[in-house]
C-alpha cells in the first residue's frame, strides 16, 4: 500500500507481491503525489489508483494484473509519465469504484500508452460502454453505451414492455442493446421467462442477494454473458445458451435446472466461481476429462453433482451447498478443499485431506442414497448414514 506523499522509486527494478496494491488515496492536497521511477509492478490480482492523487513517474503492470481507476469522484486520473503493460496483450480495466462516467472523458491520461493491444473494462451496475485508446496513443477514453437493467421482479417475461429501465427511465427491450442483472431489493429470485431468441451485445449478472432463474423456451445466442458477484444464476434448459453463446463465471455460481453432462466448451470459471445444480437436476463431470477444475460444487437440495473419477485423481476446491455430490469412478478421489457438503460414495474411495475416511463398497459398489445402507468406514466398521466427517481442511458427511 502506497498513500499519498509517497514514493514509489524502484529504478529499473521491479515492485513484486500478491493480492492488492493500492496507490493513493488519503493524505492533504499538497502531499497527494506518487512518485514511479520505471517501476515495474508484477503479481498483484489487482493494482488501484486513486482519483485523489497525482502521479509522476514511469509505470509498468504486469497483464495479467486489474488496473482499478477508483475514489468515486467521477474524475480522470492523471500520470505525467508513460503507462505500460509488461508484454503485449489485453489490459483488464476496473471502473465499478470510479464515480459517474461522461461519454467521451479521459478516464486515464498518460505521456504515451503502450503494450495495450485490447481492453476489458467492467463498470459499475447500471452503466455500460467501451474503453478505447485516443488517436494520441496517451488517453484511455470512455465512450458510453445504453444498458438495459432488470427491474422485473419476482417473475417476468423477457420481451415485455418497459420491464426494464434505461437509465431509471422504463424500458423495453431490443437486440443489440447491453443488459445487465443486479440486485433487486427485497427480491430473493426472479425468474427471467425466455420467449423468443434475443441477441443483446452483451450481458452481465451481478448479484448477491437475489438469485436468477432463467427459464422458458426461448434462447440467449450470439451473446457474451459475464456472471459477477457471489450470488446464483441458474440455467433452466439446454436451449437458453444459444450459437454463439459464451459464459464467463467469474463469481459466484452457474447452476444447471435440467440433467446434464458439463459443457465441455463455451463455458469458463474463474477462481471465485461455482458449479451448481438446481431444480433436481443432476449435473456430472468427468474429473478423468475436465482436468484442474477452477470452480468448486454447490448443488441445491435435491439437486446432484456426479464427480467421475476413472482414475486416482484430487479436487481441490470447496463442496458445499444443501444438495449432493456423488462420487462414482473405480478411482481414488482425493478432497483437500473446504467441505461442508453432503457426499454420496457410489464407487471406489475418498481420501479428506490426509486421511482415507471411506472404502469400497464390495463388489458392487453401489449407494443410491445414504439413507438406504450403511457407509464402511475404516475397513469395514459400520456407521449410520448422514454420519458426518472431518478432516484438516473441512467437514461434510457422507
Amino acid at each position: 500500500m502506497f498513500r499519498a506523499g509517497s514514493t514509489l522509486n524502484v529504478s529499473e527494478g521491479t515492485v513484486g507481491g500478491t493480492s492488492s496494491l493500492l496507490l493513493g488515496g488519503y493524505g492533504n492536497t499538497a502531499d497527494q503525489a506518487i512518485s514511479f521511477s520505471n517501476t515495474v509492478i508484477t503479481g498483484f490480482d489487482i493494482v488501484t489508483m486513486f482519483q485523489n492523487s497525482f502521479f509522476t513517474g514511469n509505470l509498468n503492470v504486469d497483464g495479467s494484473s486489474t488496473l482499478a481507476l477508483a475514489g468515486g469522484a467521477g474524475t480522470g486520473i492523471n500520470v505525467n509519465g508513460t503507462f505500460a503493460l509488461s508484454a503485449e496483450g489485453e489490459l483488464n480495466l476496473d471502473l465499478t469504484g470510479f464515480g459517474a462516467l461522461t461519454d467521451g472523458m479521459s478516464v486515464l491520461s498518460t505521456t504515451g500508452l503502450t503494450n495495450i493491444s485490447s481492453i476489458k473494462a467492467v463498470f459499475a451496475d447500471g452503466v455500460a460502454g467501451t474503453i478505447t485508446l485516443s488517436n494520441n496513443g496517451r488517453d484511455l477514453v470512455y465512450t458510453a453505451e445504453t444498458l438495459l437493467l432488470w427491474a422485473g421482479g419476482e417473475n417476468g417475461v423477457w420481451s415485455a414492455e418497459n420491464i426494464w429501465t434505461d437509465g431509471g427511465t422504463p424500458a423495453t427491450y431490443a437486440d443489440g442493446l447491453a443488459v445487465s442483472f443486479a440486485d433487486q431489493a427485497g427480491v430473493a429470485t426472479s425468474a427471467v421467462q425466455l420467449d423468443s431468441e434475443v441477441s443483446p451485445g452483451s450481458m452481465l449478472v451481478r448479484n448477491t442477494t437475489t438469485r436468477y432463474e432463467l427459464a422458458g423456451t426461448g434462447v440467449i445466442a450470439n451473446t457474451a454473458v459475464t456472471k459477477e458477484g457471489t450470488g446464483t444464476l441458474v440455467l433452466g434448459s439446454a436451449s437458453i445458451l444459444g450459437t454463439g453463446t459464451t459464459v464467463a463465471v467469474n463469481q459466484g455460481v452457474l447452476a444447471f435446472g435440467y440433467d446434464t453432462d458439463l459443457p465441455a466448451t463455451g463455458i469458463t470459471w474463474g477462481a471465485g466461481s461455482s458449479l451448481g445444480a438446481a431444480n433436481g437436476a443432476t449435473v456430472t463431470v468427468n474429473l478423468g476429462t475436465v482436468t484442474n477444475p477452477a470452480f468448486s460444487l454447490a448443488a441445491d437440495t435435491n439437486s446432484f453433482i456426479n464427480l467421475v473419477t476413472p482414475s486416482d485423481l484430487t479436487f481441490g476446491n470447496n463442496i458445499t451447498g444443501a444438495g449432493s455430490v456423488r462420487k462414482t469412478g473405480t478411482g481414488l478421489l482425493k478432497l483437500t478443499g473446504a467441505n461442508s457438503g453432503h457426499l454420496i460414495v457410489q464407487e471406489g474411495n475418498v481420501q479428506i485431506g490426509g486421511r482415507l475416511h471411506c472404502h469400497q463398497l464390495g463388489q458392487r459398489r453401489f449407494l443410491r442414497h445414504p439413507a438406504e445402507r450403511h457407509v464402511p468406514d475404516h475397513c469395514g466398521q459400520q456407521r449410520p448414514p448422514h454420519h458426518r466427517f472431518r478432516s484438516d481442511s473441512g467437514h461434510g458427511r457422507i
